[in-house]
């Protein structure tokens, strides 16, 4: 790789447009690897060095420019290439301003690393310069901050002229890097937080940046996760104190910034100060354009415009909303929505709302209304990526018509009562329509007009029960919930006075009730209506009746939700029966039926069973309804959800995908049924630690629930609890603790503080509880979920095992191992008799009794289980799989201290191989597992001196980096 090459190919990119340079890079250095590194780190650093004080003297009577000097002169830089200053050795010029050269330095003492290199050119070492260049210097020494380019040291050459040392940031532009990574939108969001902490951590030094923009916010990789950089301090302000003694003052009349990104102040240019909210005007350019892929305002129409103009459009043209500009971008928005990672018609709807209230929040032209502080802007972002309601909002119709009900809710509230009035009469209406409709079927009619009165009384008492029955979230939108359970209780008192005195009529309209309740996630309300419909139906007409065995259901719904799956079984089961006997064993209220079975099956822990019956009713389905009827979408929907209970993760991703993409296409984006393919896709996916595209699905889920269903519906609950898990698996924990007591408080006040929803989430924020230094909170937990599970779920349940497992760890490190075995060791039994021997949770029970037996110095035990952990690992798992070495090394640690040294050498190496591959070299499994051989070698060398197993001890010593 010639040096010769390495100029020409850096320097036809450097002058390229961002959108050309990949292109050009990947044509030019296709058989080149090394070529295209050493290019795309010239790049980074070019982009690193910025530009030093752009633009310094732009004026009324000419365009801004971005190009040094207004005259357009240049001045050539004193050194060259391998010249020494200091302590550091000068590599090649990486960028150039007005007044300072960036070099690329190669620092020989104490450390060789290389950095950045910023000097004054020879000519420009005026005082006003030198100013200017203390106070980029000093800027960037107050800070210390992850996201900011770090200043090492400073000086001055043998000459006279001042430089300092800087973080050589080798990265890209975020806009640039997000695209080329294809980030979608909550990945972007994350990063663009980042960004907004770094500049408020220069806020709180004093200092304001005036050009934040995508070339001053580059991204680097670190430890293998994107981390931003903001960069190049060079027009930098001090907001409460001097930068240094020579303070610098904005001349009269100077553009300082790049227009694109410039808040109305600064291209005031009247002496106005600038305070801080100028840069969270810039941040808001910057999030416009990560999420649309375009500025605000368009940069060729401002760099066109006479500079008068340019100010006058900064200063009062009001932009389109992130959606509204998107909409517009016709010919562009597919390759836009590409490189975000969806659709057109997604991106849309994710911008749309409330993103489109944060940015114009952050864009306000009256810097009083914007974002007090950058960190606020972050915090603001944050709570919509944890789908919690957001400071920012719209000043539209729906912002008036809370304030309007805020302000009149006694007349709102009786509206709501006059609906309920004329509900009463539809009631009353539908008593009437029923018993005509009966009359019918047994009357003669004579003339025409009565057939047509009959069919009009049908219609109303169909119309009636749909509107019940209709009253679902896939229906009802957005509608509010409490106006829903309003309008249902004022329906239900009406019942009696109505249709009392008519069973038929009464169970029809109970039932239908009922199944509204359940609907909306009121199952304690839902549960009398289905109640005294089934008995009123069973008393007028027949225990088999098809209404009997409507109510039937009904009851048997609100049964499972409540958790009471024995009683639900038996409903199923029974209604089952009747259907097979009089309809045969394919008829779709069959397989209904039987599906009802399996449901309540899996709530019992039988996942086995449910799986088994599960996939008979599909196959069925497909046979007899069709691949895309809505009832096989659910029950492959059900299938997933029972492998994923039997640990077939990768089984349960797959139709879990299927099933989403299927229901996408027959149902709707916003359908529950839908928005359950999204949360089973998930939680699959958190489980094979894809834990990326597991938070896109979880979060988009959880926002369409709380759009759809509402805040309090289970189904939304149940996606804050997966939400919470989610984040525990990427070590989030005080974020993950937020969402499980969210859960846990509200399914203890919908739910009642038995029921297996809400045992289930205190259960995930017991076993996170350690994590956060809580134990003594996490036991007493702990203690309560178990007697609780016994109680209701019984002992042989596999979440009583799960119970017992969770406390069991906890008393084990406390000392406490007499119990913690007896716990484990029933756990193990339940388990392997309701799971089976190859289940995740029953390997991990193996281990956990190996952990306590181990602690106990039963070391004989111990190894017998975690031998058979390691076995079946191997075999569950595959070869290659995280939970392979982690189970080895346990198998390893425990052959250790029985002193079986070849075996646990072999079973060491094998989880060191496994590891390295999958972790990062701090993760304590695999400093544990090489810290082990390192001990494992020295004894060795004791025992047998001479025969290079001290060599062995040194190098996985040096692995360790101790």
């Amino acid at each position: 790789m010639s040096k010769d090459r390495v100029q020409r190919v850096f320097g036809a990119a450097a002058e390229m447009p961002a959108e050309e340079r990949t292109r050009f890079l990947e044509r030019e250095c296709a058989e080149d690897p090394m070529l295209r590194a050493e290019v795309e780190s010239l790049l980074g650093a070019l982009s690193a060095a910025g530009e030093f004080l752009a633009s310094p003297t732009a004026r009324s009577d000419e365009a801004p420019t971005a190009d040094g000097p207004g005259d357009g002169s240049s001045i050539v830089s004193q050194e060259s290439p391998g010249d020494v200053i200091g302590r550091y050795k000068l590599l090649q010029v990486i960028g150039e301003g007005g007044f300072g050269t960036v070099w690329m330095a190669e620092q020989t003492e104490p450390v060789l690393r290389r950095v950045a290199l910023k000097i004054i050119k020879l000519g420009m070492d005026t005082k006003q310069v030198i100013a200017r260049f203390e106070a980029e210097r000093q800027a960037l020494a107050l800070m210390d901050h992850p996201s900011i380019a770090r200043v090492f040291d400073a000086g001055a050459t043998e000459t006279g002229r001042p430089y300092f040392v800087m973080e050589l940031v080798r990265g890209e532009p975020i806009t640039e890097y997000c695209d080329r990574h294809r980030l979608p939108p909550p990945e972007r969001l994350s990063l663009f937080a980042q960004v907004c902490r770094a500049v408020q951590h220069a806020h709180q030094k004093g200092i304001i940046h005036r050009d934040v923009k995508p070339s001053n916010v580059l991204v680097t990789v670190a430890d293998g996760r994107p981390l931003p950089k903001v960069i190049d301090f060079g027009i930098a302000k001090a907001t409460s104190a001097r930068l240094t003694e020579r303070t610098l003052f904005t001349e009269h009349r100077q553009l300082v910034g790049t227009p694109e990104y410039m808040s109305p102040e600064q291209a005031e240019m009247l002496g106005v100060d600038v305070d801080t909210r100028t840069d969270v005007y810039s941040l808001g350019v910057l999030l416009y354009e990560l999420l649309t892929g375009a500025t605000p305002f368009d940069g060729k129409r401002l760099r066109s415009a006479a500079f008068g103009e340019l100010l006058r459009i900064i200063r009062e043209e009001d932009p389109p909303t992130p959606s509204g500009r998107l909409s517009g971008l016709t010919e562009r928005l597919g390759a836009i929505a590409s490189r975000r990672g969806t659709t057109p018609d997604r991106l849309g709807r994710l911008v749309r709302g409330e993103l489109d209230w944060i940015v114009m929040r952050a864009l306000e032209k009256d810097r009083t209304r914007r974002y007090e502080t950058a960190s606020a802007l972050a915090a603001d972002v944050e709570r919509f990526l944890r789908d919690e309601p957001v400071e920012a909002g719209p000043p539209g119709s729906l912002y008036r018509l809370v304030k309007f009900v805020k302000r009149r809710k006694g007349p709102v509230m009786a509206g709501v009562a006059i609906a309920v009035l004329l509900l009463g009469g539809v009631i009353a209406s539908t008593a009437f329509a029923l018993r005509a409709e009966r009359q019918r079927a047994v009357a003669v009619y004579h003339s025409g007009r009565a057939g047509v009165e009959a069919a009009k009384a049908e219609r109303v008492a169909r119309f009636t029960r749909e509107m019940f029955t209709s009253i679902d979230p896939a229906v009802a939108g957005d509608l509010d919930k409490q106006l829903m359970r309003l309008v249902l209780d004022g329906a239900a008192a009406k019942v009696d006075d109505e249709v009392g005195g008519d069973p038929e009529v009464e169970a029809s309209i109970r039932l239908a009730i009922g199944q509204a309740y359940t609907a909306i996630g009121e199952y304690a309300l839902a549960e009398p209506h289905c109640l005294r419909a089934l008995d009123l139906n069973r008393t007028a007409l027949d225990a088999e009746s098809p209404e009997a065995l409507a109510a039937q259901r009904g009851l048997m719904d609100v049964y499972a939700r409540q958790g009471r799956y024995d009683e639900s079984e038996s409903l199923a089961r029974g209604v089952y029966e009747v259907r097979r006997r009089r309809l045969g064993e394919d008829h779709p209220e069959t397989l209904e039926s039987l599906a009802d079975a399996a449901f309540a099956l899996y709530g019992r822990g039988q996942f086995a069973d449910a799986l088994a019956t599960e996939t008979r009713v599909l196959e069925a389905r497909r046979r007899v309804l069709g691949p895309r009827h809505k009832d096989t979408l659910q029950t492959m929907g059900n299938v997933g959800t029972c492998l994923f209970a039997s640990g077939r993760y990768a089984e349960a991703e797959e139709i879990s995908l299927e099933t989403l993409r299927l229901r996408r296409e027959v149902l709707g984006d916003d359908h529950p049924d839908t928005l359950s393919s999204l949360n089973n896709v998930g939680v699959a996916m958190v489980q094979l630690e894809k834990y990326g595209e597991a938070e896109r699905h979880l979060r988009e889920s959880l926002a369409a629930h709380r759009r759809v269903m509402g805040e309090d519906h289970p189904l939304t609950l149940m996606l804050v609890n997966n939400l919470g898990a989610l984040l525990a698996g990427q070590d989030k924990l005080t974020e993950a603790e937020e969402f499980y007591r969210l859960a846990v408080e509200t399914r203890e006040r919908k739910l009642g503080r038995d029921h297996p929803d809400t045992l289930l989430s205190k259960n995930n924020l017991a076993v996170l509880l350690p994590r956060l230094g809580k134990v003594d909170e996490a036991v007493e937990m702990k203690r309560e979920i178990l007697e609780a599970r016994r109680r209701v779920l019984g002992d042989e349940h596999p979440d009583t095992a799960f119970s017992m497992s969770n406390l069991a760890v906890d008393l084990s490190r406390a000392g406490a191992l007499d119990e913690a075995e007896a716990l484990h060791s029933s756990a193990l039994d339940i388990r392997r008799g309701a799971l089976g021997p190859e289940h995740p949770d029953t390997i991990q029970s193996l281990n956990n009794l190996g952990r306590t037996l181990e602690r106990a110095s039963r070391f004989d035990e111990a190894e017998v289980c975690f031998r058979e952990a390691a076995e079946t690992a191997r075999r569950v798992f595959g070869p290659d799989h995280r939970l392979t070495g982690v189970y080895a090394l346990r198998h390893g640690v425990s052959l250790t201290s029985l002193g079986r040294i070849a075996e646990a050498e072999a079973t060491l190496l094998e989880s060191n191989r496994i590891l390295e591959a999958l972790l990062q070299p701090s993760d304590s499994n695999l400093r544990e597992c090489r810290r082990t051989l390192a001990g494992l070698y020295d004894a060795l060398e004791a025992a047998e001196p001479g025969q290079g197993y001290g060599e062995q001890a040194a190098h996985w010593r040096s692995r360790l980096g101790e």
